[in-house]
């Protein structure tokens, strides 16, 4: 067995003790894989705001000139296939047997 002098553990030790920590900035009060925290809480209003702007919105529907039906505006009609008051797709007729 090797023996270990004392200052070699004292360097070991804090080369693992800086080891442990990252600095942000100039402080050290971070472990590694941490992520931040927030330094204050927020407010009910301040997450109610958060929460009113992630809300979904229902898509504007119109009706189209040609068959009546709704349909997404400046698109082509999927009911009938018109468009501005042109037949841009044109349908097979369907029969009922």
């Amino acid at each position: 067995m090797i023996p270990i002098k004392r200052n070699d553990l004292l360097k070991r030790s804090k080369i693992i003790e800086e080891d442990r920590y990252y600095s942000v900035g100039n402080s050290k009060n971070l472990l590694p894989g941490m992520a931040p925290l927030p330094k204050r809480r927020h407010s009910s209003a301040r997450q109610a705001q958060r929460t009113r702007a992630l809300k979904i919105a229902l898509p504007t529907l119109v009706t189209c000139s040609n068959c009546g039906s709704l349909r997404v505006p400046h698109r082509v009609c999927p009911a009938c296939g018109f468009y501005a008051g042109k037949a841009v797709i044109i349908k097979p007729e369907t029969t009922k047997k």
